[in-house]
């Protein structure tokens, strides 16, 4: 049958998680993990998994879809170069339901999969602080038959950098205001548009900006 809930919560504290948390099922879809704090962090080679035989669940990383609901949001979230989460269909269905946010600053360096299975399409990923985001991870989204998932990317400044620039990410993980300048990838972007025909939904409460693309072009 389909997988329950796992929850890690300390609403007005820090969570950091660097092992394993399933809510998986061999038979029907994917549970929901939530880890919930005031400052989250997926640290080391933490594993957040929610996939399903028969469809991926959901997983909420500092709050729910674009902070909202009556989900206890966190005003950093981090998560880093060697944590990975995944909700992805593993027989046949669709992808499930990745979020995770933060108020003020989250950062983004690991991996998250949402893909479908069969004749399911792919999922939902959305990564975004309200106020800002690092973005320098890798995001599946495709499926076998249907149609690729969506990356949905909503911070108040979205800036695209030259994806031919050195990072060093990891070097800023935690929940300091320091964090990797160049908020997002264009490689990034690109290999994830690439990845099963993904959408990706840039909202920018201010501006988008086309930082000195080594191209020129931006191809999704």
């Amino acid at each position: 049958g389909d997988a329950g809930t796992v929850k890690l919560s300390a609403t007005e504290g820090t969570v950091v998680n660097t092992g394993s948390i399933e809510a998986v099922s061999e038979s029907g879809e994917g549970g929901q993990v939530q880890v919930l704090g005031d400052r989250v962090g997926l640290f080391e080679s933490s594993e957040i998994d929610v996939s399903g035989a028969a469809g991926g669940g959901t997983a909420l990383v500092g709050g729910d879809y674009k902070g909202q609901g009556d989900i206890p949001t966190a005003s950093r979230t981090s998560v880093g170069a060697n944590a990975t989460i995944r909700a992805d269909a593993t027989e046949d269905g669709d992808g499930g339901e990745i979020i995770i946010w933060s108020e003020e600053i989250t950062k983004f360096y690991g991996h998250a999969s949402a893909t479908g299975a069969g004749s399911g399409d792919g999922g939902l990923v959305e990564v975004s602080g309200k106020q800002d985001l690092s973005f320098a991870g890798t995001v599946a989204l495709g499926a076998a038959e249907g149609s690729g998932g969506t990356l949905l990317l909503d911070p108040a400044t979205i800036t695209i950098a030259d994806g031919g620039e050195d990072a060093s990410p990891q070097d800023d993980l935690g929940f300091s205001d320091n964090y990797y300048q160049i908020t997002i990838s264009e490689v990034t972007l690109e290999n994830t548009a690439a990845g099963g025909n993904a959408e990706i939904v840039l909202e920018a409460t201010n501006d988008i900006v086309m930082n000195d693309l080594s191209d020129d072009a931006l191809t999704l």
